[in-house]
């Protein structure tokens, strides 16, 4: 059974709250229809409906929260920091040989226009994603459990050559 704090977990999640609510909804509506109250009182089919879009929204909302895998900045001190320039249409990153279960803080910067930092495990899973801005240096914190060779590439369409925007790295037992 998959973490309710895992992609798939979420997913489910939210799949079922969805499937929950919408009948639920068709419950109230369907009622409604019976006594005739659509036609006396429009505003409770409207309103339901209502009520479900936006539970459905936030519910949606509050379990994308939990996809996000990069930790929070105020966690403990990373153990190594790994600078990153973002430029069109390439990555730098200092040092490119990260230690396997050591707290990692990146700092990501734009010399030019926004573009997105995501980091891929070695089976192509999104690990986590930050927007590089001009001017404003961004902060990732993630420890890495699995050996291997990352992929970063750009989320952020930035021009014709975004789709060659990559660079990697490798974690690896030190």
């Amino acid at each position: 059974m998959p973490a309710l704090g895992e992609p798939i977990g979420a997913l489910l999640l939210a799949v079922a709250t969805t499937l929950v609510l919408l009948a639920l909804g068709a419950v109230v509506i369907i009622r409604g229809l019976q006594r005739g109250e659509s036609e006396t009182h429009p505003w409770l089919v409207r309103g339901a409906w209502m009520v479900i879009l936006v539970l459905l929204a936030v519910g949606i909302n509050l379990l994308s929260e939990t996809w996000t895998r990069a930790e929070p900045k105020n966690t403990a001190k990373p153990s190594i920091v790994a600078d990153v320039q973002a430029s069109m249409w390439r990555f730098t990153m200092t040092p490119t040989i990260l230690p396997l279960g050591t707290r990692v803080e990146f700092r990501i910067q734009s010399t030019d226009t926004i573009h997105g930092f995501g980091v891929y495990d070695p089976s192509g899973r999104l690990l986590f994603t930050v927007m590089a801005v001009p001017g404003s240096p961004e902060y990732a914190r993630y420890t890495f459990t699995e050996t291997g060779l990352y992929t970063i590439r750009c989320t952020e369409y930035c021009g014709a050559p975004h789709g060659l925007m990559r660079a990697t790295f490798i974690v690896e037992r030190r």
